[in-house]
């Protein structure tokens, strides 16, 4: 933990900001009246402006101090609250665009930050410990989602104005995030001097390895799933159950902390298991007949409690693929990797989120059961073309 310790705050109180943001804004969007297609196509142009700002950010990295993108990245986040909290439709759109714009800085950064902090035998452990402690920011920020609620029930302001009140609750956190991270030394790549010119830079992206581009046509698959449904799941539990953030909160939350609790202990199951991917693809597989099973019930407990099994299957393995995906690559070359597996998650993701948000007006479950199609045709590829992959 020591290595790592200034990362791991960094990342606790930006997760902490994510949380309130995921709990309160479905249920807000909800109140002033936004519908599904409108809640996807809000997500999606940020999405997809994180697209540009996970490749540009993955160009800074490699060619100089990986630490550059992830304060531009907290930089970008401090005006998305205040933008949310006004409730217009332009500023709604805006804090949408510089949503996009911090995410792709901040994840970009952040992943090869790590990388280089962490010698590759060790890339397991280190992703799965600062993943783990940027959860438990975000499951605390999640279950301050009751926040408005019990200010509404014993009439100190409207359930409205409380969620408002709560977008700025991250704001002096996220300031705080800069103190641990001037922390964290220069983080350069290891390589002499090189030609900085356009043709030079783009040229680098040829010399990803073929393994890599493998990974991103599963990522592709896989993120277009979890974009058009997944993406959108708080809106989801509000239209189908009419729940608040303070229900939100509770769902996310618990997901989020039993995830952490058991992210410390994940690089000891793949020292169990042998290979990363193996692990890989033995966690995220049940999430398949769990997003089946979602579409099954209309009861809000039974529904909440898949929903957290699934999430935990689905995302506790998230560590593992940044460790496969950076084992694949050069360490001069991360930042590009970091960026370009990001693409699916951007690009499709933000048509991903819109048809997704479309389809839920027309069929609530559709979504839900195109991605569990997805998501088997994804992992199915790893399956096959990956399994050689030796840690």
């Amino acid at each position: 933990m020591a290595r790592y310790r200034s990362l791991s705050i960094t990342g606790f109180l930006y997760g902490f900001g994510q949380g309130v943001m995921w709990s309160v804004y479905p249920p807000y969007l909800k109140l002033l009246g936004y519908s599904a297609t409108l809640y996807g196509l809000l997500g999606g142009s940020g999405v997809i402006v994180s697209a540009i700002a996970s490749l540009v950010a993955g160009i800074l990295a490699d060619e100089g101090d990986a630490k550059k993108p992830v304060v531009y990245g907290l930089f970008a986040s401090l005006f998305i609250y205040p933008l949310v909290a006004l409730g217009t439709l332009w500023s709604l759109f805006t804090a949408s665009l510089l949503s996009g714009v911090s995410s792709g800085f901040y994840f970009t950064g952040f992943t090869v930050i790590v990388s280089r902090k962490a010698r590759d035998s060790e890339l397991h452990y280190a992703y799965s410990t600062v993943s783990a402690y940027s959860l438990l920011g975000n499951a605390l920020g999640l279950f301050m989602g009751w926040i408005p609620v019990i200010l509404e029930e014993y009439h100190y302001t409207s359930l409205l104005e409380g969620y408002r009140y709560m977008f700025l609750t991250p704001i002096p956190l996220t300031l705080a995030a800069f103190i641990p991270l001037s922390r964290i030394k220069h983080v350069n790549p290891k390589r002499g001097r090189v030609e900085a010119s356009i043709r030079s830079i783009l040229s680098e992206y040829t010399k990803l390895p073929g393994k890599l581009w493998i990974l991103l046509l599963s990522n592709a698959i896989i993120g277009f799933g979890a974009a058009m449904s997944i993406h959108n799941i708080g809106y989801y539990f509000a239209l189908k159950y009419n729940v608040t953030s303070g229900e939100l909160g509770s769902i996310f939350g618990v997901q989020v902390l039993i995830m952490a609790l058991i992210m410390f202990r994940l690089p000891n199951l793949v020292e169990r298991i042998g290979r990363i991917v193996d692990t890989y693809l033995l966690i995220t597989s049940p999430s398949i007949p769990l997003i089946i099973a979602l579409t099954l019930t209309n009861n809000y407990i039974a529904a909440s409690i898949i929903y957290i099994v699934r999430s935990i299957f689905m995302n506790l393995a998230n560590p593992l693929f940044n460790a496969l995906s950076m084992k694949l690559t050069p360490p001069h070359l991360r930042g590009r990797a970091s960026s370009i597996l990001g693409l699916p998650w951007t690009l499709l993701g933000g048509v991903g989120r819109s048809i997704g948000g479309r389809l839920m007006d027309i069929d609530i479950e559709l979504p839900l059961r195109i991605t569990a199609v997805l998501y088997t045709i994804g992992l199915g590829i790893i399956a096959v073309y990956l399994r050689d992959v030796k840690d």
